[in-house]
């Protein structure tokens, strides 16, 4: 039995009330759910909508929708992580590959000219917040992007580029070159850090709207409107 646009809001309703806040999470929890409630009515047709939604939240056990709930987030996790990852590799391969060494070769470039060793670092600090408040800015304009664990996924790991920032510190205080084949290593440390950064936060963009995209086409299927 096919349930009706009104019963699939219903469900979402239902679910969104059990504290399952984040989008993404809520369309893959409706996924299984709606199909489930479909079973329930079409073995049984007698039984009631509300009745059928009440026996599918119970099949999953005491813990109810949070089991699944569980399964799916780290499932989710899983797949955001590889879809990160792939986007990273992307600047790495055999399009992309130029434009990285010429961004980085250019970087290096302008540091090895001007020698703004010392000048460098508190750069890369303003590029940083200029770069976050842009985003920022970007955030209140789609404001429900906070809603998505594909954006929390995607974000998660920019709290390690604060161990780059602390060894861009620690090479930027360092009063003796280090050299390796004539190139000075506290040259090439920092403009690594700002290559790595950019690209860290392009993937995660682009992994963000995957995420979201994916979750737009199970809207799209249950005919649910975005809120």
């Amino acid at each position: 039995m096919k349930l009706s646009n009104q019963q699939l809001a219903q469900i979402r309703e239902f679910i969104s009330k059990k504290g399952f806040t984040y989008i993404d999470v809520q369309m893959e929890i409706l996924d299984h759910v709606a199909s489930q409630v479909e079973e329930y009515m079409t073995n049984n047709p007698e039984l009631k909508f509300d009745d059928a939604l009440n026996e599918t939240h119970k099949s999953f056990g005491l813990l109810g929708f949070s089991s699944l709930e569980d399964s799916i987030t780290k499932m989710l996790h899983r797949r955001y992580k590889k879809i990160l990852l792939s986007n990273v590799v992307v600047f790495f391969n055999f399009k992309y590959f130029p434009i990285t060494c010429l961004a980085f070769f250019l970087l290096y470039k302008i540091q090895y000219f001007t020698q703004l060793t010392e000048l460098i670092y508190p750069i890369f600090i303003i590029v940083m917040i200029s770069l976050n408040v842009v985003l920022y800015v970007q955030y209140f304009k789609t404001y429900y992007l906070k809603n998505y664990l594909a954006c929390k996924s995607s974000a998660i790991y920019l709290s390690a580029l604060s161990v780059f920032v602390c060894f861009a510190s620690a090479f930027n205080d360092l009063k003796t070159p280090l050299f390796f084949q004539n190139m000075d290593i506290n040259l090439l440390f920092m403009p690594t850090l700002i290559s790595l950064f950019f690209i860290y936060i392009f993937s995660a963009i682009k992994t963000a709207r995957i995420g979201i995209a994916e979750s737009k086409i199970l809207m799209q299927k249950y005919k649910l409107a975005l809120r």
